[in-house]
């Protein structure tokens, strides 16, 4: 990567694929997501989110309102990581 830094994602999985082949002694690789499925992914979780939190407002299964806003949290961290991958 040129002037962008890398995605933490990015990182997470680098340090993953380490810890597992220190541990056990086999390389493996993971596969690291590229911008246009992360915003795909960012997407499906909003659309999931808002059906969830709009699920929550309308029936007395309030649980489903706080997964909903986990779900839009998420999604707006993952279309921010999207900026950053290559």
């Amino acid at each position: 990567m040129t002037d962008q830094q890398e995605p933490m994602l990015h990182k997470v999985l680098g340090s993953t694929e380490k810890l597992i082949e220190a541990t056990s002694g086999m390389e493996i690789k993971l596969p690291k997501p590229g911008r246009q499925s992360m915003r795909i992914s960012a997407t499906t979780n909003s659309i999931v989110g808002l059906g969830l939190a709009a699920f929550g407002l309308l029936t007395p299964h309030k649980w489903t309102l706080i997964l909903g806003a986990a779900s839009i949290a998420s999604a707006v961290v993952m279309y921010n990581e999207s900026k950053n991958c290559g």
